[in-house]
């Protein structure tokens, strides 16, 4: 099955033990950071696409202000 951009995370067989991972690769190749709760929503995968462009600045909509304030990002060595 090949996910489409109305998907969704937990709806493709993703849980919460996997969202570190997901962040991390995140960040590992899109130098993105991105938060736990940004994932626990359970946002479209169009959804997530947008939050993770916006926060490299690459769309024109402006960064987000509100919500909870960045964490430390959890290290690679922490995620098994």
């Amino acid at each position: 099955m090949t996910p489409d951009a109305e998907d969704r995370f937990f709806s493709l067989g993703g849980h919460s033990l996997l969202v570190p991972e997901v962040i991390v690769r995140i960040r590992d190749e899109l130098g993105v950071e991105t938060r736990a709760d940004d994932h626990m929503t359970d946002p479209a995968l169009a959804e997530l696409s947008f939050l993770v462009e916006s926060l490299s600045g690459e769309t024109d909509e402006p960064e987000r202000t509100t919500g909870t304030p960045r964490s430390t990002p959890i290290q690679p060595e922490r995620v098994r």
